[in-house]
Parts: C-alpha cells; structure tokens; sequence
C-alpha cells in the first residue's frame, strides 16, 4: 500500500499568494485615497490660488483707479489747503483715515460692482499721501498700498496778453481812468557791493521767488545765463557785457522775458532768421517785435513759429543785425488797449489822451493822440477769436480745456482775505462782490463766468482778470490792476466803459511769473517705488 504526504511548501505557497493579493489591494486602495487626496488638495489649492489672484486684483483696482478717480473729484471740490491736517480733511472728511467723508466718500459713491477697495487714506505731508487698498475673494484677503504725490496743473508755457485791458468789445475810456505799460524788468535786488564782476558770478539777492535755472537776467548793465539758485543766491554765467562794466555788481537784478538761446555769429539780411527761445509760444505771427536794445536793436516781423523746436522765423523790416548774442531780449509791441472794435476817449474828458502809454520798439508811445484816435483799435487778431477761440488766444487753452483745469469755486462766507494769492480761481460773476473787499490786494488770474452786472471797484490786482462774458457794470472807482483785464464779451456785446479812477498797469514781468507758477486743480500722480503689499 502506498501512502502520499502533502508537504507543508504547497500549503505555504497558496497562502503567500493570498498574502500577496492582499497585499497588493491594501497598496492599490492606499495610492487610490492618496491621489484622491492629492487631486482635492490640488483643487482647493487651485482654488484658493484663484481667489488669492482675485483679491489682488481688486485691491489693485483701487490704487489704479485712484489718479483718475481723484482727478474727478477736485474739479468740484478743489484742494486749497496747505497743511497735512487739511490734505487729511479733504481725503476722507476728518482726522480718521477710514471716515467715508471727502475723497474716500466719493470713491465709495463710484465705486464698481466689486465694492470700495480703497479702505483707507491717510496724509503724509502736505502733498503726499498713501492709499490702503484692500481686496477680498472667498477666503483671501490681499492688502495694497501706494503713495502718491499732489502736483499743480499749470497754464501752457506762454504770456500772450499784450495790452492793459483786451477786449472783442469796443473800448470806451473817461474819468480819470489810466491804463500805462511798464517796462521795468526788476525782480529782486543785489544784496550788499562785495561780488565781483566776472564771466561767472555768485550774487546774493534779496528773493529768488518767481526765477529758474536757464532764466536770463541783467544785473549792472551785463546779462547773465542763471546756472543755479538758491533762497538767497544766483550763480550765473555772463552772455553779454556791458559796454563799460563795473568792478561790482549791485542794484536791481532784471528778467529777460523773452532771450535768444542760441548766439547767430552771422545774420543775413535776405530770407528768415531763426531765432531760439523758449518763449516761443508767447507770440504771433504777423507782429513786429524788437531784437535787442537801445541803438544796436532792429525790428523783425514774426513769420512763423516750432513750438516744438522752441523757434520763431523773422524777417527784417529795415535791415539785419550783424550778429544775435545769447541772451539777447525779443520785445513785443504792447498797447495801453486793444480792442476788435474801436478805442477811443468820451468826449467830457478833455485833456486826457496822456493816461494811455504802450511800447513800441522799447520806446514808451502815447496811444491816444486824439480822443477818437487811438493804437489798439480794430485788432484783427481779437475779431477773429471768437467764443472760445478769444480764451486759446488768451491762454493757450480752449474753454473746455480751461473748465477742465479750474473748477468753478463757490462763494465764500466773507470775502477772501488781504494779500490771498489765489492761483488760478474761477468764480461766477454774481459772486465777484462776495470774493474780493475793497481796500484790499490780491494776486494771480481770476477767471469770471457770466455776465458781470456790478460794478469793478476798489481792489488792487496783481495778474490778470478774465471776463468770458459781457461786463454790464463799469470798471470805476480807485480799482488798480497791475497786469491786465481781458473782456471777451457775449451776446449783448456791450461797451466796456473804464471811469473813475481805474488804473491798470501792464505790467509783463508780474503776468510773467503769475502765468508760470499758477495753478488750477491739482493731479495726482503716484510716486514711483512705493507700491508695497502689506
């Protein structure tokens, strides 16, 4: 008999591959749940990579959106202040840097489908500031801030009035009424005797106010490229000397209103000369100007003008100087009036032409020879500048383009006080009274909507006065302007009537500076390198 014996290898073996089997379903579910893990971690990572892009995006919307937002808001509720606490009272409408007042309180007014971004704004500095902007998506939260600086909006480069009082209007002078032009370049004074004359000078002065580096002055019958300035001092390169110049410098420091920049060793007579200036934008052509001073000047007719190359092209009305030096003055022409209707004197006031002087060629002209016979009248200019072309002649802008740049600033509760520099203010004509008190000064350009029916009287003005409508009071009293008025005039077209004692002086080298450094709104630009997450 034959007996068979399992061995304990064949029980091993089947249960190894049952072990196995077993095993090799514990791995399949373990990489199973783990790649089920990986693939929801990947999608809420996803998703909260999405939302975490979103809110900083949102939070950028903001600081993008700022500039324009707050270019939007000062064109009705102008920044004039001067202080970080009223920089702080026109960001968000008092000291806290969340209130929803002021400009923060706009943002949120105009604020799109995704909210206010703009959590906070807090004032650094008078003219700086830094806006939080904070975005949210979901679970995310993105924090962006930014700084941003206030800067002025200034008139185009240029000083385009060139009479007392300029007016579409016919022009009717009585009273005791005087309008002169004055042709003292002064600006600030030599402090002490002690500098010595030279090709390079370092002269202290008395105010730097109103002066740029690249400015021409004159000082003791030399002119001079200024180089560098500070509060009290004027380093300057000299261009052209004087025919017997001093051992030292002293007296009044004079502005070249409108130098050549580029000497002309030779000049031709025939053909047009190009002259470099940066004033370029400061004339018309068609106008005969003066190149130089004193005996050696010539007359020249303007023929063109590059704004952009900073050129005018002239001819020579009676020959041609032999060279142009740097630094040499071009004087424009200046009536006492100018009218595109006629200028002329009332009847009653006798004996009066002498109360109204121009330049012309540098020399001072009496502009009425008789009382019906005055310079200034039918100004071809002026009668083709009409509505708002008569503003872009003016000052360089057109009137959307001046609304633009200065809102319109309602009456205050009492007139503005002695001395205030208004920059550029525009102001309804009803309102002129509540503005400005009598016996007092004020100074910059003062732009005047709609028909002014009261009477002009009893300031003092540096600058010029602006009259975009008809003036159906009169210019009377013991008002002074130093600069000019300029009337465009409306519908009813009416005579522009100066009595009393109304006294304008034109006066370039004040309407120069006033045109240079006033400003109307403010822009807001931000200030490179300071975006920041927080």
């Amino acid at each position: 008999m034959t007996v068979t014996v399992r061995g304990s290898a064949g029980r091993d073996s089947g249960f190894a591959l049952v072990l196995s089997l077993l095993f090799t379903g514990i791995v399949l579910i373990m990489v199973a749940s783990t790649a089920a893990s990986l693939a929801g971690g990947s999608r809420r990572g996803g998703v909260d990579e999405r939302q975490a892009f979103q809110a900083l995006l949102i939070a950028e919307s903001g600081i993008n959106s700022l500039p324009r937002k707050a270019g939007e808001y000062v064109r009705t509720k102008p920044f004039s202040g001067s202080t970080v606490a009223e920089l702080q009272i026109w960001l968000t409408g008092s000291s806290s840097v969340t209130n929803a007042g002021g400009l923060r309180g706009y943002l949120a007014a105009t604020a799109p489908a995704t909210g206010n971004a703009v959590s906070a704004l807090t004032a650094l500095t008078a003219t700086t500031f830094t806006a939080r902007s904070t975005g949210t998506d979901g679970q995310a939260t993105k924090v962006v801030l930014h700084d941003f600086e206030i800067r002025p909006r200034l008139l185009p480069p240029g000083l385009r009035p060139n009479s007392g009082i300029i007016s579409r209007p016919r022009i009717q002078a009585g009273g005791s009424s005087s309008v002169t032009t004055e042709f003292s370049p002064a600006v600030t004074t030599v402090v002490g005797n002690n500098v010595t004359n030279g090709s390079t000078v370092t002269v202290p002065v008395a105010s730097t106010a109103g002066l740029e580096t690249g400015d021409y002055v004159t000082i003791s019958g030399s002119t001079y490229r200024v180089t560098a300035l500070t509060a009290s001092s004027i380093s300057a390169a000299r261009v052209i000397s004087a025919a017997t110049p001093p051992a030292k410098l002293s007296g009044d420091v004079g502005l070249v209103l409108n130098p050549v920049t580029m000497a002309l060793p030779t000049v031709s007579a025939a053909g047009q000369t190009v002259l470099h200036t940066p004033t370029v934008t400061s004339f018309r052509v068609g106008e005969t100007i003066t190149v130089g001073e004193g005996v050696s000047s010539r007359r020249a007719t303007v023929q063109a003008l590059d704004a952009a190359a900073g050129t005018l092209s002239v001819t020579w009305v009676a020959g041609a100087p032999t060279t142009v030096a740097e630094g040499t003055a071009l004087t424009r022409d200046v009536t006492a009036m100018s009218s595109a209707g006629q200028v002329t004197i009332e009847p009653s006031a006798k004996n009066k032409q002498n109360n109204f002087y121009g330049y012309t060629g540098g020399v001072k002209t009496n502009d009425c020879t008789t009382n019906t016979s005055c310079s200034g009248s039918d100004n071809a200019a002026l009668a083709a500048a009409s509505g708002s072309e008569f503003t872009r002649l003016l000052l360089g802008l057109t009137d959307a383009e001046l609304n633009d740049l200065v809102p319109l600033t309602p009456a205050p509760s009492s007139p503005l006080p002695n001395n205030t520099n208004v920059g550029i203010l525009r102001i309804a004509a009803n309102d002129y009274q509540k503005f400005f008190k009598s016996n007092s000064t004020y100074s910059g350009i003062i732009i005047v909507d709609g028909v002014m029916t009261s009477n002009v009287t009893g300031t003092t003005i540096h600058g010029l006065v602006y009259f975009r409508d008809d003036v159906k009071g009169t210019f009377n009293g013991s008002a002074t302007v130093y600069g000019a008025i300029a009337v465009r005039g409306g519908a009813l077209n009416l005579n522009n009537v100066l009595s009393g004692n109304l006294s304008v002086h034109y006066d370039a080298v004040t309407l120069q500076q006033i045109f240079t450094t006033a400003s109307g709104s403010r822009q807001y630009a931000p200030v490179a390198g300071s975006w920041r997450q927080h």
